[in-house]
């Protein structure tokens, strides 16, 4: 499907959803936005940050580094 005036650049969507409406389209750009956020955060977080190369094993240390990570990300956006 593709998308107008959302950006400069008419965008070309692929989904499995069924497309009947207008409304189907802008709910299918939404999930796409929600999703895209969650991806760039993903991105910074193992870029600056270096996520994917921690030396810990045990989970609960992943989820410390993680939240500390998740913490100064918050702070320095904001």
């Amino acid at each position: 499907m593709l998308v107008y005036g959302l950006t400069e650049h008419p965008m070309m969507l692929a989904t499995n959803k069924d497309i009947k409406s207008k409304e189907d389209v802008i709910a299918v750009a939404k999930q796409y936005f929600s999703r895209w956020k969650i991806e760039e955060y993903f991105r910074c977080k193992k870029q600056m940050f270096q996520f994917e190369n921690f030396r810990v094993r045990k989970l609960s240390a992943i989820n410390t580094l993680n939240f500390y990570i998740t913490s100064v990300s918050y702070t320095h956006l904001t």
